[in-house]
């Protein structure tokens, strides 16, 4: 009986550890290009430093996350910040941020995605930012969320993609971390973009991997706290198992940051744009396309176009059901077509590397943020335990 006790909570370990890593691991992480900025551009060991924060932190706020998950009811999923940090206009701060900057990630994904064309096919930006706007137009004016729904798996199948290729790169006689040895130079140079804060504020502050691994994890909280609080509804109400579900759901994470990480550091001869001396905006193609040939390389670029599929339907779910409720009728249809002509218009003309370099940082800022407020809540919550203790 023990056994099977000890087998069933390993496999919830696994079943929201692996839940966690494929919500999160999406387009934009398997573009490699955020990889990059924030862990890859301090090449090793700098690198490799940046995954173990970000392991340490997304282990420890998921955890905190999936208790409270286990005890806790929100009717609406912006209640989750409310209850975090005990404040409402402190909750509203944070849920127009959360807003706000998905608003810049439905942009850029329409960046992600005519960068992605340009590279692989040479047609200009504008044209990959269209065919995705008229795609995911259709599919959202249909009604057909269940489309979405099927092509969700194209986060497992990222995951997948990147663990066979990333094993692989290991082992492949052209691969070699050798090649990434001027990698910090050419952050210098200004040839590879790296993720900085406080550049972003205009401050003379140098960044380093620690910082940009506690900043990445928190890209990684702030858009997604209500669906890992609902993650935690799914196992028992027992503190080991969400903790334990915490460490799985971090390791696996890192899992995926480290083995995207060796796929580009291994092979960053096929990184950099020998025309232009830069990153490609898309280096995980470049480096699959360099290292495995043309066909390979387009099996990825369709998979990371149906992964920016879903993020761009998904998001503008969201955000029309936001202001409209689930009613659908033509003011919702317009609100929609403002959006997409938004997604377009910016995808268009918006360097996909900035955009990252720009949004993500501040983002990541405010997820730490938000993580300051979770371990007050923590230690207070414990003080509490200990006085209802002593008072028993």
């Amino acid at each position: 009986m023990e056994n099977k006790q000890k087998a069933s909570t390993f496999r919830a370990f696994f079943v929201v550890g692996g839940a966690y890593a494929s919500y999160t691991i999406g387009a934009g992480f398997a573009s490699g290009n955020e990889v990059i900025q924030f862990a890859g551009s301090f090449g090793i060991p700098g690198a490799f430093i940046a995954v173990l924060c970000a392991v340490i932190m997304n282990a420890y706020f998921c955890a905190s996350a999936y208790k409270v998950g286990q005890s806790q009811s929100f009717a609406r999923n912006r209640d989750v910040y409310e209850f975090f940090t005990g404040s409402k206009i402190v909750a509203w701060i944070f849920d127009v941020f959360v807003i706000l900057f998905v608003l810049g990630i439905f942009a850029t994904m329409f960046s992600g995605a005519g960068s992605m064309i340009n590279q692989f096919l040479g047609l200009p930006q504008f044209a990959g930012s269209i065919i995705l706007g008229i795609i995911a137009a259709v599919v959202v004016f249909g009604g057909f969320k269940r489309v979405e729904n099927v092509l969700g798996y194209a986060g497992i199948i990222i995951i997948a993609f990147i663990v066979i290729v990333g094993i692989i790169s290991l082992f492949h006689p052209n691969s070699s971390f050798d090649q990434s040895a001027p990698v910090v130079q050419m952050v210098q140079e200004g040839a590879i973009w790296q993720a900085n804060m406080f550049g972003l504020l205009g401050l003379d502050w140098p960044t380093n991997p620690v910082i940009n691994g506690f900043i990445y994890s928190g890209v990684c909280l702030i858009v997604c706290i209500p669906f890992i609080v609902a993650l935690g509804r799914s196992s028992t109400n027992d503190t080991k198992q969400a903790i334990g579900s915490g460490i799985f759901s971090g390791i696996f994470f890192g899992v995926g940051f480290l083995l995207c990480l060796i796929i580009l550091l291994a092979n960053f001869n096929y990184v950099v744009d020998p025309a232009s001396g830069s990153m490609f905006p898309i280096p995980a193609l470049a480096a699959i396309q360099g290292l495995f040939g043309g066909g390979v390389g387009g099996a990825y670029m369709v998979i990371l176009i149906i992964g920016i599929f879903t993020t761009v339907t998904g998001y503008l779910w969201l955000l029309t059901e936001r202001v409209f409720g689930e009613t659908k009728n033509y003011k919702s249809n317009i609100f929609t077509a403002v959006l997409m002509v938004f997604g377009v218009v910016l995808g268009s003309v918006l360097p996909f590397s900035a955009m990252v370099n720009f949004l993500w940082p501040i983002s990541g800022f405010v997820g730490v943020i938000f993580v300051i407020f979770m371990i007050v809540r923590d230690i207070r919550g414990m003080g509490k335990k200990d006085s209802d203790s002593k008072a028993a």
